[in-house]
């Protein structure tokens, strides 16, 4: 494979480190969609109180963390679930509820896919158009829907485009699916990024429709990836059953669960990165929304998609020329429903942004 063929991910960092011969250290990552401030200093005193917490087992039931992420999700304990991680979550959901085929809102994560391909299941994408600005169409939403189709997947906001569909426009998904006998799960992964998320979440809508699971985790907002602590909501009790019969006791570590009971209700920490990057997302929008080199589509959460528009210029090249000068950006060309005229990045911090603005810039 030739390194024009090769797609690079966030997590790559040590070969991209070795494939170019930059130094690790050296490379801004711009493909992870991590928070670029770091966890909360709180966090991190809290659990050097706490370190003890590796001698025992946690909790089987996870009590207190539930009720932790209940609180902090303004849902009933009794329907939170944990995991180790996100991905440990969205393969244990669909291999539990086993879809003969499962629609998928693309472009997004490939791993809806792949936990559908080993549950035995068909993954049916329903494409979004970049000619509508990604906008869903939810009456073609529905059309598109077969008789054998049992699951929905949505990422939302969607990575990679950064849209998010409303909360009335879920609801109207849900409320359709339930009637058809549909399961649905949403990734909130970037939920937090959102500007008044708690408004736009759907984990509001669980105690309603038991057709419904919202998945989330703490890797991107709180800037724990290895902490590996994820959560569901929902309220389907059959489901919930199953998966406590399923899934691995004690997935969750004690120590990620320690964290979880204080992550949550840091409220301070949670204000303060909303702002930063709400602001950040505000001024990198402005800085391309103009362009005549590339078309950006207004974000939601802490990462923008750029359509290249220059007839002669391709992902591929652009992801070479950056990762040369010490910035990671992503190539979509790998993503179902987008090609090599499409790159994605995160909000890092503002120098490091301004470093990556200038170098796009420079195609002209």
């Amino acid at each position: 494979m030739s390194l024009n063929e090769k797609h690079f991910h966030g997590s790559d960092m040590e070969e991209i480190s070795r494939v170019y011969n930059i130094p690790e250290n050296s490379i801004i990552n711009f493909a992870s969609n991590v928070n670029p401030y770091g966890c909360s200093d709180k966090l991190k005193e809290h659990l050097i109180s706490c370190i003890d917490v590796i001698e025992r087992y946690p909790d089987r039931d996870y009590s207190a963390l539930r009720y932790s992420i209940a609180e902090y999700c303004n849902a009933s304990p009794e329907n939170i679930i944990v995991g180790n991680g996100c991905s440990e979550l969205i393969e244990s959901f669909i291999k539990v509820i086993s879809p003969d085929s499962a629609t998928i809102i693309s472009p997004t994560y490939s791993e809806y896919a792949h936990a559908v391909e080993i549950s035995g299941g068909k993954s049916v994408f329903f494409e979004l158009n970049s000619e509508h600005d990604f906008e869903l169409d939810l009456n073609e939403l529905k059309k598109s829907f077969s008789n054998d189709t049992n699951l929905l997947i949505i990422c939302n906001p969607n990575n990679p485009t950064s849209k998010l569909i409303s909360l009335s426009g879920i609801e109207d998904i849900v409320k359709y699916c339930f009637n058809k006998n549909i399961q649905v799960i949403i990734d909130e992964t970037y939920i937090e990024f959102v500007a008044d998320h708690t408004k736009m979440s759907a984990a509001s809508l669980t105690d309603r429709y038991n057709n419904l699971s919202v998945l989330r985790g703490t890797s991107k907002f709180f800037c724990c990836p290895g902490l590996r602590l994820g959560y569901a909501i929902t309220g389907n009790d059959n489901l919930k059953t199953s998966l406590k019969n399923t899934m691995s006791p004690w997935a969750v570590s004690s120590i990620a669960e320690a964290a979880g009971q204080f992550i949550f209700s840091d409220n301070d920490y949670i204000s303060e990165i909303s702002d930063k990057m709400n602001l950040e997302r505000t001024r990198m929008f402005n800085a391309f929304k103009d362009s005549n080199i590339f078309k950006a589509y207004k974000p939601e959460a802490n990462f923008m998609l750029l359509k290249i528009l220059d007839n002669d210029l391709y992902s591929t090249e652009i992801f070479e020329n950056a990762i040369k000068s010490g910035l990671m950006i992503r190539d979509c060309s790998d993503f179902i429903g987008l090609s090599n005229r499409f790159i994605r990045f995160c909000f890092l911090l503002p120098g490091e942004n301004d470093r990556l603005v200038k170098l796009l810039k420079s195609y002209r």
